[in-house]
């Protein structure tokens, strides 16, 4: 993939190479019970979306149920007319959600830090994203999950948990439960990569949810500029002009001005504690795509 330099005003070209994995679950993996317990929780909220999906087409000469009042209508008419037009007849009408979501998770070796509670950052990005994938399933929405690290320009990791033509069961799940952190931080290839698979899905919303722990950190970057950070809101931007739109979700670590520049127009999150991130992941979703 290209990378953008804001100081050349120009792209590196064909300057990073992703590889796609498809890592194994770890044996034994499970969700664990509070991380079900809340997926429950939030599946219940999930599950009262649905009605609205709904609606009885009506007024049909055949289907699978009578209206009454058409009826009624019908029967009136008859007395009036010597052949009425049948169009009592109604049948349901499933309107699907029309989009299509990527949850790409930072899975760089900071991720690996502790955060209390025997648990580290990316156990909370695992279990954010596995609370939110069953909600995702009750809907029947169109969804991917996916996690990415770098270790320099040549050698960007693209890990591929759950596809979007995959069921989401248990395997998917301990696939996403088994992602390990390591090597760095290069977002720009990722989200290019992301925007790459998202483009032949047909969906009216498109949609790439990334959290991360902290600002985007590889080999080659040099500290004292943001030339990532100007290559990041880039990617965006070349993802947007094909229809799919990024949100970032990163914790106190990640600087105000840093993810305004990656982010433009609001379109991110900054938390206050990574730990809040499965009670928010789900939350965000449902205004994102309301």
């Amino acid at each position: 993939y290209d990378e953008w330099s804001q100081e050349e005003n120009d792209y590196y070209r064909d300057h990073c190479f992703v590889y796609e994995k498809r890592p194994e679950a770890m044996a034994g993996v499970r969700i664990p019970a509070d991380v079900a317990e809340q997926a429950r929780r939030v599946s219940r909220v999930f599950e009262r979306l649905k009605p609205d999906l709904t609606r009885r087409e009506k007024r049909l000469r055949e289907g699978d149920s009578i209206n009454p009042d058409l009826l009624l209508a019908y029967l009136v008419r008859r007395h009036k007319e010597p052949s009425p037009k049948v169009d009592f007849y109604e049948r349901p009408q499933i309107r699907r959600r029309d989009l299509a979501v990527l949850i790409l998770l930072d899975a760089s070796g900071s991720t690996g830090e502790d955060v209390g509670q025997n648990a580290k950052v990316i156990d909370i990005e695992k279990h954010a994203a596995v609370i939110l994938a069953q909600g995702l399933a009750l809907l029947d929405d169109r969804f991917g999950v996916c996690g990415f690290s770098s270790n320099g320009r040549e050698n960007c990791a693209y890990f591929v948990y759950k596809d979007f033509d995959e069921p989401w069961d248990r395997k998917a799940a301990a696939n996403v439960l088994s992602a390990r952190p390591s090597s760095s931080t290069r977002i720009g290839p990722a989200l290019r990569h992301s925007g790459y698979r998202l483009s032949p899905i047909d969906a009216r919303q498109r949609l790439i949810l990334l959290v991360t722990d902290g600002k985007p950190m590889d080999s080659e970057y040099d500290p004292n500029t943001r030339y990532a950070q100007h290559d990041v809101r880039m990617a965006c931007q070349e993802n947007a002009r094909r229809g799919i739109h990024t949100f970032g979700i990163s914790t106190a670590d990640s600087s105000l001005a840093d993810m305004e520049i990656m982010f433009p127009r609001r379109r991110f999150a900054i938390l206050s504690d990574i730990r809040l991130l499965p009670r928010v992941l789900p939350k965000l979703y449902i205004k994102l795509t309301g």
